[in-house]
Protein backbone atom coordinates (compact mmCIF):
# COMPACT_ATOMS: atom_id res chain seq x y z
CA UNK A 1 0.00 0.00 0.00
CA UNK A 2 1.37 3.38 -0.98
CA UNK A 3 0.34 6.47 0.96
CA UNK A 4 0.92 10.16 0.18
CA UNK A 5 4.20 11.54 1.47
CA UNK A 6 2.38 14.12 3.61
CA UNK A 7 0.49 11.31 5.37
CA UNK A 8 3.72 9.35 5.81
CA UNK A 9 5.38 12.36 7.43
CA UNK A 10 2.34 12.99 9.65
CA UNK A 11 2.36 9.39 10.93
CA UNK A 12 6.09 9.64 11.62
CA UNK A 13 5.43 12.87 13.52
CA UNK A 14 2.81 11.05 15.60
CA UNK A 15 5.29 8.23 16.32
CA UNK A 16 8.07 10.62 17.32
CA UNK A 17 5.64 12.44 19.64
CA UNK A 18 3.70 9.48 21.05
CA UNK A 19 5.05 9.86 24.60
CA UNK A 20 4.39 13.61 24.50
CA UNK A 21 0.81 12.94 23.37
CA UNK A 22 0.30 10.48 26.24
CA UNK A 23 1.45 13.13 28.73
CA UNK A 24 -0.77 15.75 27.09
CA UNK A 25 -3.78 13.41 27.33
CA UNK A 26 -3.08 12.75 31.00
CA UNK A 27 -2.81 16.49 31.70
CA UNK A 28 -6.04 17.28 29.85
CA UNK A 29 -7.91 14.66 31.87
CA UNK A 30 -6.37 15.82 35.15
CA UNK A 31 -7.25 19.41 34.34
CA UNK A 32 -10.91 18.44 34.03
CA UNK A 33 -10.93 16.08 37.01
CA UNK A 34 -9.07 18.37 39.40
CA UNK A 35 -10.78 21.58 38.34
CA UNK A 36 -13.10 22.83 41.07
CA UNK A 37 -15.98 24.61 39.40
CA UNK A 38 -18.03 27.19 41.20
CA UNK A 39 -20.59 25.81 43.62
CA UNK A 40 -23.30 26.97 41.30
CA UNK A 41 -23.31 26.14 37.63
CA UNK A 42 -25.18 29.29 36.71
CA UNK A 43 -28.09 27.34 35.24
CA UNK A 44 -30.67 27.96 37.94
CA UNK A 45 -30.01 30.31 40.78
CA UNK A 46 -29.44 28.47 44.03
CA UNK A 47 -29.10 25.00 42.53
CA UNK A 48 -25.88 23.12 43.15
CA UNK A 49 -24.56 21.47 40.01
CA UNK A 50 -23.67 17.80 39.66
CA UNK A 51 -19.90 18.24 39.56
CA UNK A 52 -19.17 14.57 38.92
CA UNK A 53 -21.67 14.41 36.08
CA UNK A 54 -20.33 17.65 34.60
CA UNK A 55 -16.77 16.27 34.68
CA UNK A 56 -17.84 13.02 33.01
CA UNK A 57 -19.60 14.97 30.26
CA UNK A 58 -16.54 17.17 29.75
CA UNK A 59 -14.22 14.12 29.63
CA UNK A 60 -16.44 12.38 27.09
CA UNK A 61 -17.09 15.41 24.90
CA UNK A 62 -13.72 17.18 24.77
CA UNK A 63 -12.54 16.85 21.15
CA UNK A 64 -8.87 17.12 22.13
CA UNK A 65 -9.21 14.15 24.48
CA UNK A 66 -11.13 12.00 22.01
CA UNK A 67 -8.66 12.82 19.20
CA UNK A 68 -5.63 11.94 21.33
CA UNK A 69 -7.25 8.77 22.68
CA UNK A 70 -8.06 7.63 19.16
CA UNK A 71 -4.56 8.28 17.79
CA UNK A 72 -2.79 6.75 20.78
CA UNK A 73 -5.10 3.72 20.74
CA UNK A 74 -4.53 3.04 17.05
CA UNK A 75 -0.77 3.39 17.34
CA UNK A 76 -0.57 1.17 20.43
CA UNK A 77 -2.68 -1.55 18.78
CA UNK A 78 -0.33 -1.63 15.80
CA UNK A 79 2.70 -1.64 18.12
CA UNK A 80 1.53 -4.88 19.75
CA UNK A 81 3.53 -6.73 17.11
CA UNK A 82 7.06 -7.11 18.46
CA UNK A 83 8.82 -6.09 15.27
CA UNK A 84 6.80 -2.86 15.09
CA UNK A 85 7.39 -2.19 18.79
CA UNK A 86 11.15 -2.66 18.21
CA UNK A 87 11.11 -0.20 15.31
CA UNK A 88 9.17 2.31 17.39
CA UNK A 89 11.46 1.96 20.42
CA UNK A 90 14.69 2.28 18.43
CA UNK A 91 13.82 4.71 15.64
CA UNK A 92 11.10 6.94 17.04
CA UNK A 93 11.55 6.82 20.81
CA UNK A 94 15.35 6.62 21.04
CA UNK A 95 15.97 8.46 17.75
CA UNK A 96 18.60 6.04 16.44
CA UNK A 97 19.72 6.05 12.82
CA UNK A 98 18.39 3.46 10.39
CA UNK A 99 21.81 1.80 10.37
CA UNK A 100 21.92 1.53 14.17
CA UNK A 101 18.35 0.20 14.26
CA UNK A 102 19.28 -2.48 11.70
CA UNK A 103 22.34 -3.48 13.68
CA UNK A 104 20.38 -3.80 16.94
CA UNK A 105 17.50 -5.68 15.28
CA UNK A 106 19.82 -7.90 13.24
CA UNK A 107 18.17 -7.15 9.90
CA UNK A 108 19.16 -5.64 6.56
CA UNK A 109 18.51 -1.98 5.79
CA UNK A 110 16.04 -2.86 3.02
CA UNK A 111 14.02 -5.08 5.39
CA UNK A 112 13.98 -2.36 8.04
CA UNK A 113 12.65 0.19 5.55
CA UNK A 114 10.00 -2.25 4.34
CA UNK A 115 8.87 -3.02 7.90
CA UNK A 116 8.82 0.67 8.78
CA UNK A 117 6.69 1.40 5.73
CA UNK A 118 4.27 -1.40 6.68
CA UNK A 119 4.10 0.00 10.22
CA UNK A 120 3.29 3.48 8.97
CA UNK A 121 0.78 2.22 6.41
CA UNK A 122 -1.05 0.14 9.01
CA UNK A 123 -1.33 3.12 11.33
CA UNK A 124 -2.52 5.33 8.46
CA UNK A 125 -5.09 2.73 7.40
CA UNK A 126 -6.40 2.33 10.95
CA UNK A 127 -6.68 6.11 11.29
CA UNK A 128 -8.69 6.20 8.07
CA UNK A 129 -5.93 7.85 6.04
CA UNK A 130 -5.09 4.92 3.78
CA UNK A 131 -7.07 3.14 1.13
Amino acid sequence: MKIPSATYRWIEYELYNLEKHKKELKLLKEEILLHSPDRFSGRVSGVISDQTGDKVVRLMSDPRISNLERKIGVIERVLRRKVFRDIYELKYKKGLSVEECCKRMGIEKGMFKLLREILICQIAKNLGEGS
